[in-house]
């Protein structure tokens, strides 16, 4: 979850709004939702941003240095969970997503 709410304040402009919820599903399987105003990207770019130091470039990302393995990392966290991860962005909006875990997954143990 570090790498997600690192990319939304990261993304999110002066007065924008970023939020990450938390819930269980009917069937026990834990949802994170997220969701961040601001530059959102289109399709093509939301897969560039999923593969491995790929980094999405235009005049305004090239001010927002990085490793490019914040959400590759994600997406490979909620794979070796039996996750699924589900992005939709729009350019100029922003972007949300929802991450699942099934409900054998234990995220904590406290």
């Amino acid at each position: 979850m570090i790498y997600i709410l690192s990319n939304s304040l990261k993304f999110t402009e002066n007065e924008g709004r970023a939020s990450i919820t938390a819930k269980l599903a009917d069937v026990g399987a834990k949802v994170f939702m997220f969701s961040y105003t601001g530059i959102g990207n289109p399709v093509v770019s939301l897969k560039t941003a999923l593969e491995r130091s790929r980094q999405i470039r235009d005049s305004f990302l090239i001010s927002h240095e990085g490793t490019g393995l914040g959400l590759p990392l994600v997406k490979r966290m909620v794979d070796l969970h039996n996750g699924s991860l589900k992005l939709e962005s729009e350019v100029g909006v922003g972007t949300s997503g929802i991450i699942k875990f099934p409900q054998e997954l234990t995220i904590l143990d406290m």
